[in-house]
């Protein structure tokens, strides 16, 4: 519904707020997957991470793993959220865009809402790579510098690492920051979207 001409500079604050929560969440959504230090476990002396979709290499550069590494079925959940998360809110943006340049959607709030709903849910779910003892366990049996090469099959036969590590727990690193930060924004922008009258779209003026 479009707001009443003595309500419209309001109806556009919220929506230029709104736009700017979507886009930042959505930046760091893309962030949370373009970094290999979403979960990590370190004590004083060692310290090993990987992403959802890279790991670090010998040079502590981020790498895609490579297509035979597998996962357990809650860091496919993860990885598979975390990428679903960032197009939905890329999505919404540009729903959201539109109707602000140029007309208004259909349902076109009901879908923005619904979809900042579902990216909120989606974004959580990356944390599910916690709920993986599998994942965390192969962390700790990996040596970033000496036996890790993408593939979880790969590890310390030695079980130095995995000695080393084997009391400390998996921990959120920094692109896990980076999601936990996205999920908040989605979810305020959700409500917002929920709440606010939309404006009159600028080219129906």
């Amino acid at each position: 519904m479009t707001c009443c001409p003595c309500c419209e500079p309001l109806a556009w604050v919220c929506r230029l707020a709104l736009l700017l929560s979507v886009s930042a969440a959505t930046a760091f959504s893309v962030l949370s997957l373009a970094s290999c230090e979403f979960i990590y476990a370190k004590n004083d002396s060692t310290s090993v991470f990987i992403g959802l979709y890279m790991y670090p290499d010998d040079t502590g550069a981020c790498q895609l793993y490579g297509s035979d590494t597998v996962f357990d079925a809650q860091t496919n959940t993860a990885r598979a959220c975390g990428a679903i998360a960032a197009m939905i809110g890329a999505g919404t943006f540009v729903t959201l865009l539109w109707e602000s340049i140029c007309c208004e959607i259909p349902c076109g709030k009901f879908l923005e809402v619904l979809g900042l709903l579902l990216a909120t849910g989606c974004q959580g779910l990356t944390f599910m790579i916690f709920a993986s003892g599998e994942t965390c366990q192969s962390l700790k049996e990996l040596s970033m510098l000496e036996f890790f090469d993408g593939n979880f099959n790969t590890g310390d036969s030695s079980g130095g690492v995995a000695g080393i590590l084997e009391n400390y727990p998996c921990q959120i690193g920094k692109s896990g920051g980076f999601s936990i930060t996205a999920m908040g924004l989605f979810g305020i922008s959700m409500l917002v979207c929920c709440m606010s009258w939309r404006p009159e779209p600028c080219m129906s003026k």
